[in-house]
């Protein structure tokens, strides 16, 4: 085998090798539509504090409800994660809490492939309280709402935390079913 042949070789392994690599480590980020000022409420970069939230009665729990249901609706992405750490920046904008989740089910968004993500709620924004109040409850398996969107806006995602209880995935799996059912509809006519 001629020393021409054997380059040819060798470079075409190495392509191979680089495609196949870059290939299986790629993280797919959806890209959702703009963020609406209508929808900071229900992704307002915070967490629920109350374990489990379908054990709640009355208008609260009605609220509560219907808050899952519409970030079901809302969210590009919802996923089971898990909270690998909580970061304190100081930035000249202010303070910013960096929460690095694991990624252990997608249930929802097609396309998203990644094993870690990393979320920012800045000082200014509606959940950040919550998030410095309580970020000893950033444990434990965690429901994600995440909208996502060109980072022509601004920041590139927006997004809520829920404690993963038994119930309240039920639910949200429930609501997630109806989503696809309706959007399959759509697509079909």
């Amino acid at each position: 085998m001629g020393a021409t042949m054997k380059y040819s070789m060798l470079v075409w392994v190495l392509l191979c090798c680089g495609v196949l690599t870059g290939a299986c480590s790629k993280q797919v980020h959806v890209v959702g539509k703009p963020f609406q000022p209508t929808e900071e409420r229900f992704f307002d970069d915070g967490m629920d504090v109350i374990a489990d939230s379908s054990s709640l009665s009355g208008q609260f729990g009605f609220e509560t409800r219907e808050d899952l249901d519409a970030r079901s609706n809302l969210a590009d992405v919802v996923a089971l994660v898990t909270v690998s750490t909580v970061q304190t920046n100081e930035m000249a904008s202010g303070a910013e809490r960096r929460i690095e989740v694991t990624i252990e089910r997608v249930l929802y968004g097609e396309g998203f492939s990644a094993a870690s993500y990393q979320l920012r709620s800045g000082s200014s924004s509606l959940g950040y309280t919550l998030l410095e109040r309580h970020e000893s409850a950033l444990t434990g398996q965690m429901l994600l709402f995440l909208r996502t969107f060109p980072e022509s806006e601004g920041a590139d995602h927006h997004f809520h935390l829920s404690p993963a209880s038994a119930t309240v995935l039920t639910v949200v799996e429930d609501y997630l079913k109806k989503r696809v059912e309706a959007e399959q509809k759509a697509d079909d006519d």
